[in-house]
């Protein structure tokens, strides 16, 4: 089967574009705990590597990666907002969500949403 580009001027040209945008956009946000690999988005979208991450960018003006690392750390962040600090730990939050990068997640988390992890759960909430 032949693969049709998404045009450069970042913005999809078919409906089939979008689709495929889409799908993989819906695919990271049912599957951002596991393992996501670019195969896996191949698989469900129907197309190439290059395909699905031309027709991501274009639609969603940002990359597969950057999309999937943004949802985890934001599902990190939830979790971390709402938990008692004595009935969990960053690290179990970080691996549930699918960081797997312990010291890169501290590091991106932190330049993100200007505070560490831990000391998020401390402050949260929920440990009043």
């Amino acid at each position: 089967m032949a693969f049709e580009k998404c045009a450069s001027d970042h913005a999809p040209t078919s409906t089939s574009h979008i689709r495929v945008a889409i799908q993989a956009h819906e695919y990271i946000d049912a599957h951002y705990m596991d393992a996501v690999h670019m195969q896996d988005l191949c698989r469900v979208t129907g197309v190439g590597v290059r395909t699905v991450q031309r027709c991501f960018l274009d639609y969603f003006q940002i990359t597969v990666s950057r999309y999937l690392k943004t949802v985890r750390l934001e599902a990190a962040r939830r979790e971390l907002a709402a938990s008692r600090p004595e009935e969990t730990s960053v690290t179990r939050v970080a691996m549930q969500n699918g960081c797997t990068h312990l010291g890169r997640f501290s590091v991106e988390f932190r330049e993100r949403y200007g505070v560490s992890p831990r000391q998020l759960l401390a402050s949260s909430p929920a440990r009043h």
